[in-house]
């Protein structure tokens, strides 16, 4: 959202929430209930509105949806998709994407925000199971998303030319203008943000991080987000700029 706020989608497979969290003061100021088969989730600006994807939807076995709702929980529209929503990328310019898979299939589909409507889906390789938009002010605009091996990959999003590396990692986030990608590689005792450069997906530095870490988020004032999950609490965490600027 703006450099005060976060919207966080949080819950199991029995009930999902948001919450959108001022930063600066700690506190919760919004939340609502969403839909148990919500995946993801993506903030258009500090006052809303939010685009969430839906896995599933009730009448239509193998369909999902992107619904757009306001920052205090109305829902104000939605857009059907052909196969379930998997993941939704943050917006870039008016164009956010939604990963859809049905079976081993994935495709990632543009989302135009304003006004709202679907684009056509550009074919990705097979269980690709987390995506990311990124727009690196030297590279331009790159999907960034691993594959089924946790191995990463980056999509020219102007040429289709299609970069792999060798790294094993997960969760690949950007941010936006900053020219390198960052990922969350783990062993079974520790856990590192990498940081990656750009558009050769090789890593330059590593940030620890905690073993509960699932997911990486860049804010609108150049700063990473840690979300950190357990069977009991998740946090939001935010790196200072100082460490994320370790990278090149």
């Amino acid at each position: 959202m703006g450099s005060h706020r976060v919207a966080v989608l949080a819950g199991d497979a029995r009930a999902k929430a948001v919450y959108v969290i001022d930063i600066s003061h700690d506190a919760v100021v919004f939340s609502f209930g969403v839909d148990k088969e919500t995946t993801g989730l993506t903030a258009l600006s500090d006052e809303g509105p939010l685009l969430l994807s839906v896995g599933g939807t009730k009448g239509a076995p193998g369909s999902g949806a992107i619904e757009r709702w306001t920052i205090d929980g109305t829902r104000t529209g939605d857009l059907p998709l052909p196969a379930p929503g998997l993941a939704l990328t943050q917006r870039v310019g008016h164009v956010a994407y939604v990963l859809i898979g049905k079976g081993h299939a994935r495709a990632a589909v543009p989302i135009n925000t304003f006004p709202f409507f679907l684009m056509r889906p550009i074919p990705l390789e097979a269980d690709v199971n987390a995506l990311a938009q990124c727009h690196f002010s030297d590279e331009g605009s790159f999907l960034l998303y691993s594959t089924a091996n946790r191995k990463l990959a980056a999509r020219n999003l102007a040429t289709g030319r299609i970069v792999r590396s060798d790294i094993a990692a997960l969760a690949p986030a950007c941010i936006d203008g900053v020219n390198s990608a960052y990922a969350i590689a783990r062993t079974s005792s520790t856990a590192n943000a990498i940081v990656l450069s750009v558009p050769n997906l090789s890593q330059t530095s590593a940030l620890p991080l905690s073993l509960d870490a699932i997911a990486l988020y860049g804010t609108v004032d150049h700063r990473l987000m840690v979300i950190n999950s357990s069977r009991r609490v998740a946090t939001a965490e935010i790196l200072p700029r100082a460490e994320v600027e370790k990278g090149p």
